[in-house]
């Protein structure tokens, strides 16, 4: 079982409007990389295997990192910067957020 508690009423990541109360779903309720992004989210806290009260760390920022150049749209990305604050993320935010307008403009 995945067990996702928000921070703030009502915050959205991976299509769901998350509650400040302990959500419950499915341990394959959600792809991969939607819980790699969700366990990377800071306004999230994501515990798996929550029956049994084990809670998962976020991923660190190289994992963060991965992410964050695997993002393939300015709206993802714009998602993925709330609430950052690593310099490391920040940056590889940055970079991508360039590479991609480069790539809208010359289209």
């Amino acid at each position: 079982m995945i067990r996702i508690t928000s921070s703030r009423e009502g915050f959205r990541r991976a299509g769901i409007a998350h509650s400040k109360e302990p959500t419950d779903y499915a341990d394959d309720h959600f792809n991969k990389d939607e819980l790699k992004i969700l366990r990377a989210e800071k306004m999230l806290t994501v515990e798996i295997g929550a029956d049994k009260k084990q809670t998962i760390k976020p991923p660190n920022v190289g994992e963060t990192v991965a992410l964050v150049e695997k993002i393939e749209t300015l709206a993802d990305l714009d998602i993925m910067v709330v609430g950052e604050t690593r310099k490391g993320v920040i940056e590889a935010i940055e970079k991508k957020r360039a590479e991609l307008t480069l790539n809208t403009e010359e289209k």
